[in-house]
């Protein structure tokens, strides 16, 4: 339960329970690694994988904001897996989509499970999984981008990326 001082939540009926949770970072391929990473002081900043493809909009050089000026990173290259069959999902469907909503479908089932499900049951009704990510470039924001279709929370992520 989450309390503020001050805020007698628990007896209001507002109460919060986190009782799951789950993560992928670089480095670190689950919630335990990326806790030892960060008692170790792990730096997971790396040059980029062979298969990273950005070099369309690496320029170090540039000043504009369709542009990437630095290739060292947090990539999570071989921790990017999913098993579509894990999930109901057909192989050829995966093809084109955005990994980024199936590593997101792969950490919200680990958060669920982290919490006892499937072994206890779970009031569907009362349970929310919430999902953060950062503001980082990837393969659909920066197609948005190169296409002019984008809003402008993701212009200004875009732009708050790049030089």
């Amino acid at each position: 339960m989450i309390s503020f001082e001050g805020n007698n939540e628990a007896s209001s009926g507002n109460a919060v329970a986190i009782v799951g949770m789950a993560c992928i970072f670089p480095g670190a391929p689950d919630l335990k690694a990326f806790w030892e990473n960060i008692v170790n002081k792990v730096d997971a900043i790396s040059d980029p994988p062979e298969d990273w493809g950005g070099e369309f909009s690496y320029d170090p050089h540039s000043t504009a904001n369709n542009r990437i000026y630095c290739k060292r990173g947090g990539y999570l290259g071989d921790l990017a897996r999913f098993d579509p069959l894990e999930f109901g999902i057909m192989p050829k469907a995966v093809d084109g989509s955005e990994p980024e909503h199936f590593l997101a479908l792969r950490v919200a089932y680990e958060a669920m499970k982290d919490a006892g499900f499937p072994d206890i049951p779970i009031n569907r009704e009362r349970t929310e999984v919430i999902l953060g990510r950062g503001t980082y470039v990837n393969r659909a924001l920066m197609n948005l981008h190169q296409h002019g279709f984008y809003t402008p929370s993701d212009s200004e992520s875009v732009e708050g990326a790049s030089p």
